[in-house]
């Protein structure tokens, strides 16, 4: 099998975690025998976040699937992996074209007319005046532009309203300006779209400016050690969900703690992260479908047994989702960065996956 991560390119090591994360679940997997008595052999592709297409191209002559990918400009590679029949269990899909692909069956589907809001539920509840002076940036790119006009569409469906919605730089070096301006607004909740060290950066800009702002909030790519080391002090309070279960609490969910043990052992001095959790999974689905396979496996017959899974929990590493249904799961666990390290803040245990945590939007 294949694996297709920005790695090099623009943003250096974006994506390496996942790759590291491939790596780790193909040690621990023909470390038990591996699947139906067959070794697994892993395929790394560095799509440098321009090559995801001939990386694509490359894969459909060597590997039987791509399993655990996860890169910026994923569309790019959709055509070339139709014609050529190869399957693909994602971590995620990142483009709506690529969510939709007939060959793509994500372990934990980013559907295009849906957006997990149940954080904003939470920040209506307990922060209802923040959350009425909303302001969002995005990374200046038509895909980050995409998934920040369905978080506004989603969160103004739970009780937000957004007074400022901003462009910034990839990597955004003049701060201070937009800090005026969330200053002007009196600006209440504040959402970055974009890689951690804009939000590092942000909050500094801050700090030193004496701003405050109320509702700190950040999603998945945020867990990470790099964030907190970069942010330091300026971190502290900023809330943060993600939809797996929380490395802090690995003691209490084997497969979470497996991932973490192997990923250690195969990649020391790599710092995991959500969204190579999320890879781990991914290879768990597809081992688990190509032992379901038996002898004969072909990416046709892979591709159909894929259609039929309909719950899919990664071994419990994340709330259930629907791969061959292409539906976002509901569930979150609400994080909050206190004394420098991430802390539940909710539920008191396990996951909140209530029915209203999913938001129906339109694709921009």
């Amino acid at each position: 099998m294949a694996t297709i991560q920005d790695v090099g390119g623009p943003a250096p090591g974006l994506f390496q975690a996942n790759q590291d994360a491939m790596e780790a679940f193909v040690a621990w997997c023909n470390s038990v025998g591996g699947v139906n008595g067959r070794a697994l052999r892993l395929l790394t592709l560095d799509s440098a976040f321009f090559d995801y297409r001939l990386r694509v191209e490359e894969a459909c002559e060597q590997a039987l699937a791509l399993v655990g990918s996860m890169a910026v400009l994923d569309d790019a590679g959709v055509e070339p992996a139709i014609a050529c029949g190869i399957p693909e269990v994602p971590a995620t899909s990142t483009s709506v074209a690529h969510a939709r692909a007939a060959n793509v069956f994500d372990a934990y589907p980013n559907p295009a007319d849906q957006y997990q809001v149940g954080q904003a539920r939470y920040y209506v509840e307990h922060h209802p005046d923040a959350v009425r002076r909303a302001a969002l940036f995005y990374s200046d790119h038509p895909l980050t532009h995409t998934q920040a006009l369905k978080h506004v569409a989603a969160y103004e469906q739970v009780g937000f309203e957004f007074v400022h919605v901003a462009p910034v730089g990839v990597i955004e070096t003049s701060w201070g300006p937009h800090v005026e301006e969330l200053r002007e607004k009196d600006v209440g909740y504040v959402f970055v779209s974009s890689e951690f060290t804009n939000m590092a950066r942000l909050q500094k800009e801050l700090q030193a400016q004496g701003v405050t702002v109320e509702v700190m909030d950040a999603n998945s790519e945020k867990y990470t050690s790099g964030y907190l080391e970069q942010a330091g002090s300026a971190a502290e309070g900023t809330y943060l969900y993600v939809s797996t279960w929380p490395f802090e609490e690995a003691g209490a969910q084997p497969e979470m703690a497996r991932f973490l043990d192997w990923y250690g052992r195969t990649n020391p001095g790599s710092t995991p992260t959500a969204l190579g959790a999320l890879g781990w999974s991914a290879g768990l689905l597809f081992a688990t479908v190509v032992d379901s396979l038996g002898s004969e496996v072909t990416r046709e017959g892979l591709l159909a047994a894929l259609g039929e899974v309909h719950e899919w929990t990664g071994g419990g590493i994340h709330g259930p989702s629907d791969p061959a249904g292409r539906r976002l799961g509901p569930c979150f666990v609400e994080l909050q960065v206190r004394g420098g390290e991430f802390v539940r803040v909710h539920p008191d245990e396990g996951f909140d996956c209530s029915p209203g945590n999913v938001a129906e939007v339109e694709v921009p």
